[in-house]
């Protein structure tokens, strides 16, 4: 199978919250990247990223077969989806006390064959497009402010605490060169000064891998002894690559910084 590819980067970091709740997952060969915003501590809120994660790996055969409606094919796999983690969320919850539920804010994007972008987003993350030196808001935080970057807001929805959830769905057609940048936060408060760090990152690279621009944003001193943050950039390819049964590059571990090009392999 031939297709468009991209390339990506990312970088998460604890800060000083007692556990890691922030999960990726990347499958370029798929075309499809998931971020992960989990809550209700240690032994809940990564948890719930855990088996969402495994839900979401579970279906991906399924896109192929998605159901007609309103979206395209993967804006209706990703909203089914969507559905079946909250309900093993929910399932999950439903025994504990509240102070031990968990629960998690979830983007799942998808980058097809002619590079146009679907994405989903309920919670917390947001979603950008960088191209030609300006940001454009794609999917942001489902928050009551979400220009809010670092404040301690819950989002207004999330996977795993109501039965009821709203998604929202939006497709883009991506550019040769486009920038793609998934946050697992809330942005604004701190945004401005960090668009300006990224476009000065990108600007002067050179040889740097995509998840060492990464961890740069992260580590800003701004940005220092915040909760969880995990920061992914993906970069849309127009060359064509071939896809074998042994292609498989996915990450999914939110302690590592991968990277992957298919251009450089």
């Amino acid at each position: 199978m031939n297709r468009k590819t991209f390339a990506f980067g990312v970088c998460s970091e604890q800060g000083n919250w007692p556990v890691q709740e922030d999960g990726f997952f990347v499958d370029p060969s798929r075309g499809i990247f998931t971020l992960l915003d989990g809550f209700g501590g240690k032994g809940a809120g990564d948890i719930s990223v855990k088996k969402s994660v495994e839900e979401i790996r579970k279906h991906i055969e399924e896109i192929e077969v998605s159901s007609s409606g309103p979206y395209n094919k993967y804006g209706q796999w990703q909203r089914f989806v969507f559905s079946e983690c909250n309900s093993i969320l929910l399932e999950r919850n439903k025994n504990l006390s509240s102070n031990k539920r968990g629960g998690c804010s979830l983007l799942i994007g998808n980058i097809d064959e002619n590079n146009i972008l679907t994405a989903t987003n309920l919670g917390n993350c947001s979603l950008f497009v960088f191209r030609k030196d300006e940001f454009y808001p794609i999917l942001l935080a489902q928050v009551a402010n979400p220009m809010s970057l670092g404040e301690s807001y819950l989002p207004d929805q999330s996977i795993g605490l109501m039965i009821d959830i709203m998604p929202e769905t939006r497709s883009i057609k991506l550019l040769s060169g486009d920038l793609v940048i998934a946050v697992s936060s809330s942005v604004g408060k701190n945004f401005s000064l960090i668009r300006e760090a990224i476009k000065e990152e990108i600007q002067h690279r050179s040889e740097e891998k995509w998840s060492e621009i990464a961890k740069k944003i992260v580590s800003l001193d701004l940005l220092a002894g915040e909760r969880n943050l995990t920061l992914l950039f993906l970069e849309a390819r127009d060359q064509v690559i071939e896809i074998n049964d042994d292609f498989n590059n996915y990450e999914e571990n939110p302690l590592d910084s991968p990277d992957f090009d298919p251009l450089a392999e």
